[in-house]
Formats: C-alpha cells, structure tokens, sequence
C-alpha cells in the first residue's frame, strides 16, 4: 500500500516542469536607487525549463501595483491567461486573451516591513517555437490584506524564449532579488 506522502511528493500538473535538477542561470538584486524593470537576458538554450523565484516590493507610497512580465520583448497581443485570486475568503477569477503581457503579482509598498510579494514561475519547454506555457504561484501582503495569486498563461510565440522582463505596473522596484534556474 503506497504512502500517501510517496504520491504526494511524486504528483504534478499537467505541463509543469520536473524540477529535479535545477542550476543557476542567474540572478538580480534590486539596486539601492531602485529599478524601473528587471531583466533577463540571452537565456541559455541548454535546458527543458525554466524557473524564476522572486521577493520584491515597489517604490510606490500607497497600495501596491502590479507586477507583469513579457518574454522575448514582445508586447505585441500574443498572450492569454487565467489567473484565480484569493483576497482572505474571497476568491477571483479572471481570464484575458490578446493580452500584451501576463499578470504575475501585486507588489506592496514600500510603506512598511510586511509590504512585499513572493512567487514562483515556471516556463515549460521555453525552447519551443510555437507556444510557450507559463505557471505562475504568487502571494502578497497589501496593507493587512495577504493576496495568492495562480496564473496559467499562453504566449503565442515563433522563437525560443531569450528574455524575460519583468515591470511593476505604474512604479518602480525598491528592493528585491529574482533568480533564475535552468531544469534538465
């Protein structure tokens, strides 16, 4: 008779990335001027997927903003995505196609210790050149208000993923570090 925690620890979305071998690619701290985006460059073609793990809060003084990323510099309308938001007990759902970005988090203030946001995303088969899928696991603490985010999204692209850029909607980043892991 299986353990439950054998199936647990051995269970995965369709689509998301094995994560048993990762490496480094690189990483970005947040200068102490502030930043206005962060990004990713000349990604390495040398894994099946990618992983990026964040910690960040803006510079804005009253509630956060969001947090968006695009791949590959494109803005253009090649990006869907549905995302299911949970503010306390109230939960959210939204969906968007024709999108010029996917959504990833709010990001706090910089008001307060306690003003920041986490997440993870992984892009599976970002090597691919017909579409790229993307999973998005997030929380943030807005005020007194703790906030988890899920995204599913789609970018319709004809090139392997060389970037990622990451902008905090109508501000700038004040702190905060991305790393970035390659997944054989």
């Amino acid at each position: 008779m299986p353990i439950i925690g054998t199936i647990a620890s051995s269970y995965r979305s369709a689509g998301a990335a094995d994560l048993g071998s990762m490496f480094p690619i690189s990483s970005f701290i947040v200068p102490s001027g502030g930043s206005a985006v962060v990004e990713f460059t000349s990604i390495p073609q040398t894994y099946k997927h990618l992983q990026l793990r964040m910690i960040g809060r803006t510079d804005r003084a009253v509630v956060g903003t969001n947090l968006i990323f695009y791949l590959n510099n494109d803005t253009g309308s090649n990006y869907a995505y549905s995302m299911l938001t949970l503010t306390g007990t109230t939960p959210q759902y939204f969906t968007s196609t024709g999108a010029t970005w996917i959504y990833w988090t709010d990001m706090g203030t910089n008001s307060g210790a306690l003003q920041k946001a986490t997440g993870t995303i992984e892009v599976t088969r970002y090597t691919d050149t017909d579409q790229t899928f993307v999973n998005v696991n997030a929380i943030s603490q807005l005020v007194s208000v703790q906030r988890g985010h899920w995204v599913q999204g789609i970018y319709d692209n004809s090139a392997a993923i060389t970037s990622i850029t990451f902008v905090p909607g109508s501000s700038n980043f004040s702190g905060g570090t991305v790393y970035i892991y390659g997944v054989a």
